[in-house]
């Protein structure tokens, strides 16, 4: 029972009724990833994070905040417009094993995904680029088609995400969150060393201060 953005949310147990029907995938992870239980010391409350009410949260519980992003921006049949399972990320690294019984990679995740900040080359097989295009968030090559797929790049802003990814080296963890955020839009994040120290958005833009920069402000491709 989700409340207001940021808040726990609350439970109920399904009735006998409602126990035969269809749970929803991430119902079952939250009875061990969430509130719900007693999670051991810093285990992320999947619930909160994902609650639809927050400002920007992966499109679990719902579709996203953001529904003008282009369908250029994915890859692999994704949309802005549809929602996603816990298993497109978390799983086996071996496509032909389903179900999250293990992988090489931490956190079961099903590709790889650094969770750092620290400064590396960007490669087109990490977790991120299975939805999001990396022609158009890693490629500071691409024509300006690809590239205007993100409201922050080329042509309304040059320094954008595929000149930060691409040609800085900075990775997609140094600035955003990976389930949800309580406060931002974007699933900005802002404290990690490098990343973003402050940050704003308005209708044609915003602001952003950064760990290797001083106060900014930016322009975008479209306005939601």
């Amino acid at each position: 029972m989700n409340g207001a953005a940021g808040t726990i949310p609350s439970y109920i147990y399904r009735s006998a009724l409602e126990k035969s029907t269809t749970l929803a995938e991430y119902e079952i992870c939250f009875k061990c990833h969430s509130s719900w239980t007693i999670q051991p010391a810093g285990q992320t409350d999947l619930a909160r994070f994902l609650n639809p009410n927050n400002p920007s949260y992966h499109p679990v519980e719902a579709a996203g905040k953001d529904l003008l992003i282009p369908d250029t921006a994915f890859v692999n049949s994704w949309n802005a417009r549809k929602t996603t399972y816990c298993g497109d990320c978390h799983g086996s690294d071996n496509p032909a094993i389903r179900g999250p019984h293990g992988s090489i990679f931490p956190n079961l995740l099903s590709a790889v995904y650094p969770a750092s900040p620290a400064s590396r080359m960007i490669n087109r097989d990490e977790l991120c680029f299975r939805c999001h295009n990396f022609e158009t968030y890693a490629n500071s090559l691409s024509g300006t088609g690809l590239l205007s797929g993100s409201r922050w790049n080329p042509p309304a802003e040059i320094h954008g995400h595929a000149f930060h990814t691409g040609e800085e080296r900075v990775p997609c963890y140094a600035c955003h969150d990976s389930h949800g955020s309580l406060s931002n839009r974007a699933l900005i994040r802002t404290g990690r060393n490098p990343g973003l120290t402050s940050f704003s958005q308005d209708a044609n833009g915003g602001n952003c201060t950064a760990t290797c920069h001083a106060s900014r402000p930016y322009t975008v491709n479209y306005s939601r």
